[in-house]
């Protein structure tokens, strides 16, 4: 019996290992499909056209496209990544007369910070769960994901305490402050977020987007796009200039802002009422997790296959004046 080698790895071609917060890449730059992690390929024991590797990309409602396969073989294939999006990856090794055997692109440790308020991590961020990469169309994406990424466990955005929202402005305590996050981060990477939201009765213009904002429109229980709620009220929502929808056939990317409003029942959550109704915000990661302000820390335990967060809808920046 054989014993193969297993250590797959997905990395950039100039480093040795994937990135300890996860492999995110601009569009057209290369990675590595490695199988046998820091050994060279010449110790492989098994020729290049024994080994195929497929990947599989993530929708936003948390399916997938299925399973394509990469042009080439070999325990370290190189893939110039020709489409932005969030990806599974696996290899596929056929010796010669005998069976395929697959073997998954997983989670080598537990996802960091991917609890929640209550201390729940899902199995999907488990180590052995499988694990993605993520490519980008535009500079700005990864300049946003340094930034969320970078806060991740942070308690600043914790709901009980206040924070600042910008000098002499503060937001109060027991709110959440999913939207502050998503301001500071944005605005801290150049991809600039507007206020649009009233301080009322004196102050207008003068607070962030709310996380209802960042959703852009409601989805029903059709998958329909609309301004009404599961009671019939009008949803009032604010553009955000400078950010447009997502297609929801769009494949989702690292880097935008995610957001998911609960005004209409699902199997997992009953419908909200007015006016934030039970919103959430945040930016995706490369692994389909959101980065986000939880009522305790910032933590990315929201994910797109997670019922609770679905529907989910996207924006994504195009620059002011637009």
């Amino acid at each position: 019996m054989l014993l193969l080698p297993v250590d797959i790895t997905v990395r950039k071609e100039a480093e040795t290992d994937t990135p300890p917060t996860g492999l995110c890449v601009k569009k057209a730059e290369t990675v590595i499909f490695d199988f046998n992690g820091p050994s060279p390929a010449s110790s492989f024991p098994l020729s290049a056209s024994t080994i195929k590797w497929k990947i599989n990309q993530i929708k936003q409602d948390g399916s997938f496209a299925g399973w394509t396969e990469v042009a080439g073989d070999g325990c370290e294939l190189s893939y110039n990544t020709p489409t932005a999006g969030i990806f599974q990856a696996k290899a596929i090794i056929t010796p010669a007369g005998g069976v395929p055997l697959e073997f998954m692109y997983v989670r080598k440790g537990d996802a960091p910070n991917a609890s929640n308020s209550d201390r729940k991590v899902q199995a999907l961020h488990r180590k052995g769960a499988p694990d993605y990469f993520g490519v980008v169309d535009s500079d700005w994406q990864l300049e946003v994901l340094d930034r969320v990424v970078s806060n991740l466990g942070s308690t600043y955005y914790a709901q009980h305490p206040t924070c600042e929202i910008y000098a002499g402005t503060f937001a109060k305590a027991d709110l959440p402050k999913c939207n502050i996050f998503v301001y500071h981060k944005c605005n801290d990477a150049g991809a600039a977020v507007p206020l649009v939201r009233d301080d009322l009765p004196f102050h207008l213009n003068s607070l962030p987007p709310n996380a209802i904002d960042w959703n852009g429109y409601v989805i029903d229980n059709s998958e329909n796009e609309c301004q009404i709620d599961q009671s019939g009220n009008l949803v009032i929502i604010r553009d955000i200039p400078g950010w447009t929808s997502v297609s929801r056939s769009t494949m989702p990317q690292p880097g935008w802002v995610v957001a998911r409003a609960r005004a209409y029942t699902t199997n997992f959550y009953e419908a909200k009422p007015p006016w934030t109704y039970g919103s959430h915000v945040g930016v995706m990661d490369y692994d389909g997790s959101w980065v986000a302000a939880g009522s305790a820390t910032v933590n990315k335990y929201c994910h797109l296959l997670t019922g609770e967060y679905q529907p989910a809808r996207f924006k994504k920046y195009v620059g002011v004046g637009n």
